[in-house]
């Protein structure tokens, strides 16, 4: 993973190359239509966190909320995904589109945080999420303001939310079989 965008880095001489895919992604996946549906931001923020294991299986979201801040928490779950900075760079640049797509401007966000050092230039760190980014940091994270909760993404329809939400279980139920066989399969090995 990290090999292949190591390449991708030198091919396209762009130390960035996760956050500009990430900029480039057209969110699909079952949790942003969950977020997309939902009557509120809050409510979708609760789903996404409960079904973040369909976005990859190791992945936990945590939302936080801070006073008149809310956290999207980002913990890929697996040393590998983690070392990679362009794949975290992905997921939450791509992660963070998404939450646009979904709610539109009152989910505009105030910083980033990523555990990982900075390579290349602040400047297109910042202009790509359009906030303050920091590096170094205890865990990577997407803050923005509280008020968004309370936001009505712009297809909200709770008939489409709770149809998601059923079908995410049936996902859902299929991810924690796997894992079951995986740790199966580990300790017959």
């Amino acid at each position: 993973q990290e090999a292949f965008a190591k390449i991708a880095e030198v091919s396209a001489f762009d130390p960035w190359v996760g956050l500009h895919a990430g900029e480039h992604d057209e969110p699909r996946s079952p949790l942003y239509y969950m977020i997309q549906s939902s009557a509120r931001v809050e409510e979708g923020l609760q789903r996404a966190q409960r079904f973040s294991g369909l976005l990859l299986d190791t992945l936990r979201l945590t939302v936080r909320i801070e006073r008149d801040l809310v956290s999207l928490v980002f913990n890929p779950g697996d040393p590998v995904f983690s070392a990679s900075r362009h794949a975290v760079e992905y997921l939450v640049m791509a992660s963070a589109n998404a939450m646009r797509h979904a709610v539109g401007a009152s989910c505009r966000r105030r910083e980033v945080h990523f555990r990982h050092r900075r390579v290349g230039s602040l400047d297109e760190a910042e202009r790509a999420f359009g906030c303050p980014v920091h590096f170094g940091q205890a865990d990577n994270r997407v803050i923005f303001p509280r008020s968004a909760l309370w936001s009505v993404p712009r297809f909200a329809n709770r008939s489409v939310a709770e149809q998601l939400e059923k079908f995410a279980d049936t996902l859902d139920a299929g991810i924690a079989a796997r894992a079951t066989t995986r740790e199966r399969a580990a300790r017959a090995a």
